[in-house]
């Protein structure tokens, strides 16, 4: 059983270790990283350590190494609350944060899938009814370019000496206009002047549709992100939720300042106005880079 410790000797071990400057060589520094991890097993049932939430254990451990230098917990009660004290910090700075951006992401994702799934009911109309509005739409566009392509193949195999009817007899009545000149300019010409002009035509409709099809992919993009910046916030219930959970880590936060020393001033002494806690730097995950 261990010696009891007089309570003059005790607030004496506080006052020195209030005044302590801590390791400040490199080993001395990795020694008491691995002290602050004293109860490590613990940390790994604390963290999410698989799957698409997977967390970063390594800025979890730095963060709980800058605590432990920082506050020099004396005890195991002062240990085990400097640890429970790092869990409260990442779920603040960690959790809470992710929380809201996937339910931002949430919102955002099913907003994207309901604006495909409409933009291809609209298309499978206007291509059902031959409509105009395939040259408005991306996906229209591209279905003009896919029968031009098609028609450009025929039009290499096609024989104009024994066929009255041109290669392009078929196509979607849209673009009928862009193609109204080409069978009228094919009676005057020879059967061999017939395919390169058919070519030519046939191509440049489609290098034109490409460019429109370009444009249209930007506007429906522009469009898209307008509407998902009005989903900047979560609805409210998930929101609700989060608020919850921020503010009961907050508390525990609180409690738990309030229980334990003082961090040290940068000149050795004992700064009492406040714990200066910040998120963790990860570009500088070394303890010395805490401020």
């Amino acid at each position: 059983m261990p010696k009891p410790i007089s309570s003059r000797k005790l607030a004496a071990n506080r006052r020195n270790a209030l005044h302590a400057t801590g390791p400040r060589s490199p080993e001395g520094k990795d020694k008491v990283s691995r002290n602050a991890l004293r109860h490590g097993i613990l940390a790994a049932k604390f963290l999410v350590t698989g799957g698409d939430g997977r967390e970063d254990r390594q800025a979890y451990e730095d963060l709980r190494r800058r605590l432990h230098a920082e506050l020099q917990p004396v005890g195991i009660l002062q240990e085990l609350d400097v640890k429970q004290l790092g869990e409260e910090l990442w779920r603040l700075h960690e959790r809470v944060n992710r929380a809201e951006q996937g339910e931002i992401r949430k919102r955002t994702d099913a907003l994207v899938s309901a604006e495909l799934t409409r933009r291809q009911d609209q298309f499978s109309l206007d291509k059902d009814f031959d409509s105009p509005n395939l040259r408005r739409t991306s996906l229209g566009l591209q279905y003009l370019i896919d029968r031009l392509e098609a028609a450009i193949k025929e039009a290499t195999a096609f024989d104009y000496a024994s066929n009255s009817d041109g290669p392009t007899v078929g196509l979607p009545s849209c673009i009928g206009p862009d193609l109204a000149h080409l069978e009228e300019a094919l009676t005057s010409r020879s059967p061999e002047q017939r395919k390169p002009f058919v070519l030519d035509t046939l191509r440049a409709l489609r290098a034109r549709l490409t460019r429109e099809r370009q444009g249209a992919q930007k506007r429906e993009q522009a469009e898209l992100d307008a509407k998902k910046s009005r989903l900047i916030m979560p609805d409210v219930k998930p929101m609700e939720k989060i608020l919850r959970y921020k503010t009961a880590t907050e508390r525990s936060i609180d409690r738990l300042r309030a229980r334990l020393p003082s961090p040290q001033s940068a000149s050795g002494g004992v700064d009492g106005a406040k714990l200066r806690l910040v998120p963790i730097d990860r570009s500088n995950p070394s303890p010395s880079g805490a401020a």
